[in-house]
């Protein structure tokens, strides 16, 4: 499809004078001194202190990019690149301002993870794709023993989708009526995450290797639910896309299971794009 999906590699903050509500209130309270002076100081610490945050966070080499095809589905999506998962795009708080004056298109959506594909080639000799897409959830992240378990957006901690993508383009016929190549794939999808359900980790002693699970005993397993079916809906097999074409091929699909075993399995066959 002659779609390019490209890494961050090289990325620069612009820092742009703005014109802030209440600006000219602020510095007249800290021409005055006093109280107010020191709200206004504390303010402005604390703002600073937030985008020192933001502009440190690690994004070269970390996050992918594609502006002509949906990557935050799996393969094949039939959702336009404008209309993308959000729970994988990780610049849609930065890039709102963009999208409410109708430029939403100059901020592709920004995935964390990694996307790579090599070109190999079987015992026979015949060459064959392969594609590893791996995207990180955004709904609830953080170190290792901090995110556990559910939140209140019923993500698990540090969820991890990836996908495994193989293809492989048969020969073409000769002649000038002949059919285009046709294109045999398949793919493999599965999670990685914390268990579903509302738990927590107790760092004991000076946390070398020893810690203490604790599962709360109330609302357990509140927005358990909501996770699987929000998994159910996300890997509901396309019928459009998730068969083969002309007779060639058999899907194989799997539902997804919660936590770190889920998957997703298809195949098909079909013309060339």
């Amino acid at each position: 499809g002659n779609h390019a999906v490209q890494s961050v590699v090289v990325s620069r903050w612009h820092r742009i004078p703005l014109q802030l509500e209440g600006v000219e209130a602020a510095l007249a309270a800290l021409a005055a001194g006093g109280p107010a002076a020191a709200a206004v100081a504390r303010e402005d610490a604390m703002r600073a202190a937030c985008i020192e945050k933001i502009t440190s966070f690690s994004i070269d080499g970390a996050h992918f990019f594609c502006e002509s095809l949906d990557v935050t589905r799996a393969f094949p999506s039939d959702r336009p690149v404008g209309l993308p998962s959000w729970e994988f795009v990780w610049n849609r708080w930065l890039s709102t301002p963009w999208a409410s004056v109708g430029l939403s298109h100059m901020c592709p959506a920004l995935l964390q993870g990694m996307c790579e594909e090599r070109q190999l080639a079987d015992l026979d000799g015949d060459k064959f794709s392969i594609a590893l897409v791996s995207r990180r959830g955004r709904l609830h992240v953080g170190p290792r023993y901090r995110a556990r378990g559910l939140n209140d957006n019923a993500e698990p901690g540090n969820e991890i989708e990836c996908e495994l993508v193989v293809w492989r383009t048969l020969r073409a016929s000769a002649g000038p009526n002949a059919p285009l190549p046709a294109v045999h794939w398949a793919r493999y999808v599965w999670r990685r995450g914390s268990v579903p359900l509302w738990w927590a980790v107790r760092i004991k002693g000076s946390g070398m290797g020893e810690a203490e699970i604790k599962i709360q005993p109330t609302c357990t397993f509140k927005g358990s639910r909501r996770y699987v079916r929000r998994l159910q809906k996300r890997f509901t097999p396309n019928p459009h896309l998730d068969r083969p074409h002309h007779g060639a091929g058999a899907p194989v699909d799997t539902a997804p299971t919660p936590g770190s075993g889920g998957a997703d399995a298809a195949a098909g066959a079909g013309p060339a794009p």
